[in-house]
């Protein structure tokens, strides 16, 4: 009799605990949309000149850079949770939308991600997805990802254009971007969309002032770590 209870005890204890086991914490889904300007004016590669803080005029023909290690701190206990590991390759042309992340259910103050792939995934990486060697973001050289790029065409003269070119790599120059989130409410198991207003002409003016003449080729090394801090000013939310 004492083992017949013994086994009934014990089976329910592992039933019980099985149960808690698959009992997944409330969730809700995020999704974070890239809208790409020029001050007011939304991005138009290669057809358009622009006019940075330097006054200088150039096109846009590509524009591409990666997001990831994407945190949110709660409302509730200010501290900082994991939305998402993985990262995310925003291009002009063909991704401007993470979508539909699911993340723990509360209220958020704010968002933190990553401009750039660190070195642990840089080393660890599996070369899929967004981190593809075939996206054109990863130098074999060097065994790098170009985190953030920018390039065209600016006018030296009325009449002669020279291009420049803005890969920043380097694990130094991965910069992390901070938002305020304390206005968007979150339901549960409804998806929340942030959209992120990406201007960049703020690119060109600080803390780092941006001039042609002396910033036209840039990927790694002292110019590129004098301009990577300017990526933080260049995202808002505009819910």
């Amino acid at each position: 009799m004492k083992l017949i209870l013994f086994s009934f005890i014990t089976s329910f204890v592992f039933y019980s605990c099985s149960k808690d086991a698959e009992i997944k914490p409330d969730e809700t889904m995020l999704s974070l949309h890239f809208k790409h300007f020029m001050g007011n004016d939304s991005l138009k590669l290669k057809s358009t000149y622009y006019q940075n803080a330097a006054k200088d005029s150039f096109s846009v023909s590509s524009f591409r850079y990666f997001v990831g290690k994407i945190k949110g701190k709660s409302s509730q206990n200010k501290q900082w949770i994991t939305l998402s590991n993985n990262y995310f390759l925003i291009d002009e042309e063909f991704n401007k939308e993470i979508s539909a992340l699911n993340i723990p259910f509360q209220q958020y103050d704010s968002l933190l991600f990553e401009v750039g792939v660190d070195s642990v995934n840089t080393y660890q990486s599996d070369f899929k997805g967004d981190l593809s060697q075939s996206t054109g973001m990863y130098w074999e050289w060097n065994k790098m990802y170009i985190h953030f790029m920018l390039d065209g065409y600016y006018k030296q003269t009325s009449t002669y254009s020279r291009g420049y070119v803005f890969h920043l790599s380097g694990f130094e120059n991965v910069q992390k971007v901070k938002l305020s989130m304390s206005d968007i409410v979150f339901a549960k198991n409804k998806l929340t969309t942030l959209n992120l207003k990406v201007d960049i002409l703020k690119y060109f003016e600080k803390p780092q002032l941006i001039d042609f003449n002396t910033y036209n080729n840039v990927t790694t090394g002292k110019q590129a770590q004098e301009v990577a801090p300017n990526l933080k000013s260049i995202f808002s939310i505009v819910n």
